[in-house]
């Protein structure tokens, strides 16, 4: 199996700095988020609660393994990062999300195996020297694993296996957007990639606007926080979800395809046909300028909110 190691060392919080040589660096750490799976929070969810709440000026992982199994580095072996207190100067932490010993997806674990394997080659760690955070600093139940189990672990890791390439088919990406067309399908991976399972459709969460924080290599579809991935046909710009009815008060003002200016719109027709009569507005953009709204039988468009009168 091909494994993906995703660079995001550029936005990672705090950097990158040498903060240490390599040769200091004797041991790797096993966490779990403490974030269910099922929530899909990431490693930048993670990053603004170390920022906004703790006050951290750097994250705690090296490595983070996604809900989905996938491998993201933040930080360089030089860098020194608060995966366990009092305890960092010596350590390359990886984390995987789960919110137990439970959580952990099959995938997940054979990621972490392949990557636990490729520190301590590159680092020249022995497999004694792989620690859960409990049996480094006992301040928690992390990763979940008795020490027999770590200690199977570490029996498993001390034996030899093939080294396998790191291929990258993901791109990290930080943007907002709003889906906005239905009739595709939220997967577990990328539509028709071996082992993806569909969760949901578009459909269902039509004018909801999600993060999203990594793409296919190609661009074609895009993974979200607390969403899975989706085709990015689906996809519009970030909007904010405004379900209210309103009156069309005035003539005049063209109903769009996209908000008024914004590349790509085009005139579906005027306001003058719907003066006087009631609509419901679906969303708005962000600034609150423009509405998308939908009279009893159809969605409209998009038309400047000076034409409407809230009710």
């Amino acid at each position: 199996m091909a494994y993906v190691i995703n660079d995001r060392r550029s936005s990672a919080l705090g950097g990158q700095s040498r903060d240490r040589s390599r040769s200091a660096i004797t041991t790797i750490a096993w966490h779990y988020s403490a974030v269910a799976r099922s929530v899909r929070k990431f490693i930048t969810g993670h990053e603004e609660y170390w920022k906004n709440t703790l006050g951290w000026d750097r994250g705690g992982y090296h490595f983070y393994i996604d809900a989905d199994g996938n491998i993201w580095q933040n930080y360089d072996y030089e860098r020194i990062t608060w995966g366990v207190k009092d305890n960092n100067g010596y350590v390359v932490h990886i984390c995987v999300e789960a919110g137990d010993g439970n959580d952990y997806l099959s995938e997940q674990v054979a990621a972490r195996d392949w990557l636990t394997r490729k520190i301590m080659a590159d680092l020249n760690i022995p497999a004694s020297k792989v620690k859960g955070h409990w049996e480094i600093y006992n301040n928690s139940s992390c990763p979940g694993y008795t020490k027999a189990q770590m200690d199977e672990f570490r029996t498993i890791l001390a034996q030899p296996a093939d080294a396998v390439p790191a291929i990258s088919n993901r791109v990290p990406v930080n943007y907002e957007a709003t889906i906005t067309r239905g009739g595709y399908s939220i997967d577990s991976k990328p539509w028709g990639e071996g082992g993806f399972e569909t969760w949901a459709y578009t459909d269902d969460l039509l004018y909801r606007t999600f993060s999203f924080y990594e793409e296919t290599a190609d661009g074609a579809y895009a993974n979200g926080a607390g969403l899975g991935w989706v085709d990015k046909k689906a996809l519009g710009k970030p909007r904010r979800d405004a379900r209210y009815k309103a009156t069309v008060v005035s003539g005049g003002y063209s109903v769009d395809t996209l908000p008024w200016g914004e590349n790509g719109f085009q005139q579906l027709g005027a306001t003058d046909n719907h003066v006087d009569k009631e609509i419901t507005v679906l969303m708005e953009t962000k600034n609150g300028e423009y509405a998308y709204i939908r009279n009893s039988e159809k969605e409209l468009g998009w038309v400047d909110k000076k034409a409407l009168k809230k009710l």
